[in-house]
């Protein structure tokens, strides 16, 4: 059975379409100076975020301030930006964190929208601190600390995290795109030889 060239190329353009919608992924990130820890301290801390892809997310990770801990707390994903009023998603015990291991790998699959509010929540059994920033001048709008399972009244504090998403449509950072572009330009290279050299052999 002969095999046209056009239905090879086909074939490899719908993989490679495939494959950087599959693996692509996003980072949400909350990145300011981080050096406010005034409201951080109580047992149940979290933030909100608003994804730029959809998929899954894979990792969350916080800075822990040195001198406290989590030890076999409780992570918490919600649908929504208020923790007391929006659906839990996602829960994991055994979270374990310090100044010098913040992250937190999910085991299970989170699924996520684009431009869509969600939040989550880390429970512990004393209070602990994470890495902030008060300054509504320099926050993001709807992007908000949490505390005790309520948005911060006080100010608009927002904490350095990073969340990682992947594996949906309208991702930001496509990690195999280039590569398959790559072996489609040595495929199409390679079958044009071909083609040339059968036609010098006729």
């Amino acid at each position: 059975m002969k095999i046209s060239v056009s239905t090879i190329v086909l074939t490899l353009l719908l993989i490679v379409f495939f494959t950087s919608t599959a693996f692509a992924q996003c980072t949400i990130t909350s990145q300011m100076d981080g050096t406010d820890t005034t409201w951080a301290n109580y047992s149940t801390l979290g933030n909100t975020f608003i994804p730029s892809c959809s998929g899954s997310i894979s990792t969350i990770t916080v800075r822990v301030v040195a001198g406290t801990s989590v030890t076999n707390g409780t992570l918490n994903v919600y649908n929504g930006d208020y923790p007391s009023s929006s659906k839990i998603l996602y829960t994991q015990e055994g979270i374990n964190l310090s100044s010098s291991d913040g992250l937190i790998t999910l085991t299970s699959s989170v699924p996520i929208t684009a431009g869509n509010k969600y939040c989550f929540t880390i429970k512990n059994s004393a209070a602990f601190k994470l890495y902030c920033e008060n300054y509504p001048s320099r926050h993001p709008d709807g992007i908000k600390g949490i505390k005790w399972g309520a948005v911060f009244n006080f100010y608009v504090v927002d904490f350095v995290i990073s969340v990682v998403a992947g594996g949906g449509s309208g991702s930001d950072v496509p990690t195999l795109p280039l590569l398959g572009y790559l072996l489609l330009a040595a495929l199409l290279i390679g079958l044009g030889v071909h083609g040339v050299r059968r036609k010098q052999r006729f």
